[in-house]
C-alpha cells in the first residue's frame, strides 16, 4: 500500500439514520456487531444503494467501549430498534477503496492504519467510517484528516442490542 492507494477528498456534511451500540471492540467479531448492524439496516433501507459503518471511540485498544453506527442516507423503519441520526462533519478525509473480493475488512484496515503509522500521519479525530455500496460490493474507508469529531450519538447497549436482533 501506497500514498497513491489514498486520495485526499472533501465531504460536506452527512447527516445518517440508523442504529448505534456501545460496546467493546473486542465484542464486534464475538458477536458480529457490524455485520449485524449492516445487515439490519440493508434490509430496512431498500430505496438506498449503500450502508455507512461508522465506529466512534476514545481509545481504539480494545480495553474501552466503543459505538458502532450503521445507516443510510435516507429515513427508514425498524420495528426493533428507534432510528438515531448522527452526521458525519463537513472536512477533508484520507479514502481508500476496494472491493469484497479484494481482502476483507479488518485486513484493509489493519493495512491502512499500518500505512497511516509508517508515513507519520496522526489521526487526532475520534471516528472513521466506511461507506459499502450494496451492488457492487465496492467499499470506501474515510479517515479525517485534522481534528474532527462526531459527538452525542445516542446508542443502546450491547445486551439490548444481541437480545432483540436474533434473525
Amino acid at each position: 500500500m501506497n500514498r497513491n492507494d489514498f486520495k485526499e477528498v472533501y465531504k460536506d456534511n452527512l447527516v445518517l439514520y440508523g442504529f448505534a451500540v456501545k460496546h467493546l471492540l473486542e465484542e464486534d467479531e464475538e458477536y458480529q456487531i457490524s455485520s449485524n448492524l449492516m445487515d439490519i439496516t440493508q434490509r430496512n433501507s431498500a430505496e438506498s444503494d449503500s450502508v455507512y459503518l461508522i465506529r466512534i471511540y476514545d481509545d481504539f485498544s480494545g480495553t474501552q467501549e466503543i459505538v458502532t453506527f450503521a445507516g443510510s442516507e435516507k429515513i427508514f423503519k425498524n420495528k426493533k430498534f428507534s432510528l438515531k441520526s448522527i452526521t458525519i462533519p463537513r472536512a477533508k478525509y484520507f479514502m481508500f477503496e476496494y472491493s469484497d473480493n479484494f481482502e476483507n475488512s479488518k485486513e484493509m484496515y489493519i493495512k491502512c492504519y499500518d500505512f497511516l503509522e509508517i508515513n507519520n500521519i496522526s489521526l487526532e479525530s475520534n471516528f472513521e467510517f466506511e461507506k459499502i455500496y450494496f451492488n457492487s460490493g465496492k467499499k470506501e474507508i474515510y479517515f479525517p484528516i485534522g481534528k474532527v469529531n462526531v459527538a452525542g450519538v445516542k446508542s443502546i447497549d450491547i445486551t439490548t442490542f444481541l437480545k432483540n436482533s436474533k434473525f
